[in-house]
């Protein structure tokens, strides 16, 4: 009888062990297929995995680069083959996480790939926002093109966005001798050819995909971690990691001379139109001069879209002016341009509301 009981309450006590598993506690996935995720460190003993990933090395580590930036991280693509982060699952490790959902701000732009030795991203100036649950699948962009929003967006503004992919379409051609673009790309050639000297009138009767080979898609998305007190976001971006070979692959001459003035650190306080809703907002501009080549630029402000192209800025000297170029150089918007003069140092961006030369301080 007391085998019995015993034998009995062993089982009664193996089942309540396993009913005790509290509903935060996350199954995570053996480690083979962790091999398969990116891992990123949130704090000691937290940490976020996305994916399944494929990869160029079978490393999803070697495929991307990490960046902590202030109270967000950023994540680049160091191969145009790398794999993207929609369709990919989320998933959170810690019993006690605090996080509770994740907002998504998918930032959309037209996507132009010309020769194919890049990716580049032409800002629409149009988010698609989604909410999803932790440990959950990050949405395919692909099932999120016809929100109605968007297509609301690209009808209203159908001959602006045609004007702009128009104009990059012929200065990213315009910048390859025709000799190199006839011998790698005939192509491409024959159709810039005839594209080049076209009327504006004629602009809006084009089409983006089969004149201009451009496409809707997301260029980064926010990933808004609700709940989490020390990393507010994880910022992916399909643009290729500014330290890779072909975004340091400039036509510009590198400033190769005596900077030494330039040495040290600068900030302004300015006024710019936000990447969040548009409107105007107080940005904060903190720049370290490191080298005769290098910047580093931090930026404050109030939406964590207005600080996403912060970082490392390559300088070129085009006269007697210092331009920065970063990772959001798929056009001059977020390049800035420093000169000086009577002893005074100044600052200029189109990204800045004030489009003049603008003082800066030196710290």
């Amino acid at each position: 009888m007391k085998n019995i009981l015993f034998i009995a309450i062993l089982a009664f006590s193996t089942v309540a062990s396993c009913q005790k598993n509290p509903d935060n506690l996350v199954n995570i996935p053996t480690q083979k297929n962790l091999n398969e995720f990116l891992k990123i460190t949130l704090s000691e003993g937290e940490n976020i995995f996305i994916g399944k990933l494929n990869t160029i090395n079978n490393s999803p580590r070697e495929d991307f680069e990490i960046k902590n930036i202030k109270d967000s991280i950023f994540v680049y693509k160091n191969f145009i083959e790398s794999d993207n982060f929609d369709g990919k699952k989320i998933i959170i490790e810690k019993s006690n996480s605090l996080i509770k959902k994740i907002d998504l701000i998918y930032k959309v732009a037209l996507f132009f790939n010309g020769t194919e030795k890049a990716n580049k991203f032409i800002p629409l100036n149009f988010n698609i926002p989604v909410t999803i649950d932790k440990n959950s699948t990050i949405p395919l962009f692909s099932k999120l093109k016809n929100n109605k929003e968007l297509q609301n967006f690209i009808v209203k503004n159908n001959s602006k966005i045609k004007e702009k992919a128009y104009e990059y379409y012929i200065n990213y051609y315009s910048n390859i001798p025709d000799e190199e673009l006839k011998t790698c790309c005939i192509t491409d050639f024959n159709n810039y050819n005839k594209l080049k000297n076209i009327n504006k009138n004629s602009i809006t009767a084009l089409d983006i995909e089969k004149d201009l080979g451009m496409y809707i898609d997301y260029e980064s998305i926010i990933i808004n971690l609700i709940g989490s007190p020390l990393k507010k976001s994880i910022i992916f971006t399909k643009n290729i990691d500014s330290n890779t070979t072909d975004n340091q692959s400039i036509k510009n001459t590198e400033f190769t001379t005596s900077n030494n003035d330039w040495k040290g650190s600068y900030k302004i306080s300015t006024k710019a139109i936000s990447q969040f809703d548009n409107n105007e907002t107080n940005i904060l501009y903190s720049i370290t001069v490191e080298s005769n080549q290098k910047a580093i630029l931090s930026i404050g402000a109030k939406n964590v879209e207005d600080y996403w192209c912060e970082g490392e800025y390559r300088l070129i000297k085009e006269d007697n002016i210092l331009h920065a170029k970063g990772k959001c150089d798929q056009d001059d918007i977020d390049d800035f341009y420093l000169k000086i003069e009577n002893k005074k140092y100044f600052i200029k961006s189109k990204r800045f509301i004030n489009k003049d030369w603008q003082e800066l301080e030196k710290e």
